[in-house]
């Protein structure tokens, strides 16, 4: 790696990135099965990270509403948006691991929008509050 992709490196990305796809194997019974396993060559990847929060409060957005969800409004969704070098072969579907100010969180890949110097990737955290 080159001084100058160190420093732009450095300058353009907060955080870094590792991704786990899901393959297919065979068990001993003959049934195939799925696991998570690391992409070797898409480990420790700089990536910038931004987040804003969907939290699920019925149709309309507000706590009021007669026909609440309890469950429903206990949720937190947060929506983050990966950006990174556009040489990264990444899909819908894939489990990205983020690791920011030494804080890691797990996403779930959306489509990736593959730009001529970068791609714009959506990541999904779903949890209980």
């Amino acid at each position: 790696m080159s001084r100058l992709e160190k420093l732009n490196n450095r300058l353009l990305y907060n955080a870094r990135f590792t991704v786990h796809r899901s393959v297919s194997f065979q068990r001993e019974n003959g049934i195939t099965g799925q696991k998570w396993t690391k992409v070797s060559s898409l480990t420790d990847l700089p990536c910038n990270i931004s987040y804003s929060n969907r939290n699920a409060l019925g149709n309309r957005g507000r706590m009021d509403s007669p026909d609440e969800n309890l469950e429903e409004a206990n949720s937190v969704h947060i929506l983050a948006s990966l950006f990174c070098s556009h040489l990264h072969p990444l899909y819908a579907g894939d489990r990205i691991v983020v690791v920011k100010e030494g804080k890691s969180a797990v996403y779930w890949a959306g489509e990736p929008f593959v730009y001529p110097y970068y791609q714009h990737l959506l990541l999904l955290d779903s949890r209980e509050a």
